[in-house]
């Protein structure tokens, strides 16, 4: 059974516990330095919301942190976000994908061939290439929610 145990990659408790005490963390997964951030903005919200799929969730979730009272610790503090910039993102995404975030349509290739379905079959794969479909399909002001959606994490990082 130890074998078994061992195969599995079974972590041994008291190595766990021994690198958890001085750390800062308690045993439970608390932080005796915790600082508790919410990174909001009105304009961030409205930002957000230009995601279909994400419409009315923003108003909903800080409707709910409000009525639960979240905010009213000393310990809480509201941080307005900043929109991540181009340099940001070039840290972590590649330029093509940066351009095609830019300008959805504009950035797909072109079919040397005039058929029309050839070219929407394209620029379809294209979108695919780069998740821009099913839920995540592109819309007007893309661009700016990227932004601001990237920049609410690194917002929330740097504090």
């Amino acid at each position: 059974r130890k074998k078994d145990k061992e195969a599995r990659g079974s972590v041994d408790q008291d190595s766990v516990s021994k690198k958890i005490k001085g750390s800062g963390v308690e045993e439970d997964g608390a932080n005796k330095e915790c600082r508790v951030v919410y990174v909001y903005s009105t304009q961030a919200s409205e930002i957000m919301e230009l995601l279909a799929v994400n419409e009315g969730r923003y108003p909903r979730l800080d409707g709910l942190i409000k009525s639960f009272g979240l905010l009213n610790s000393p310990e809480v503090r509201i941080i307005k976000p900043v929109p991540a910039t181009l340099a940001d993102l070039q840290k972590f995404h590649s330029t093509s994908y940066l351009k095609m975030l830019q300008n959805p349509i504009n950035s797909s290739p072109n079919s040397s061939e005039d058929d029309e379905e050839d070219e929407d079959e394209d620029e379809k794969e294209t979108l695919e290439d780069y998740g821009l479909t099913f839920d995540c399909s592109p819309f007007p002001r893309l661009w700016e929610y990227c932004l601001m959606l990237a920049g609410t994490s690194l917002t929330a990082t740097r504090h």
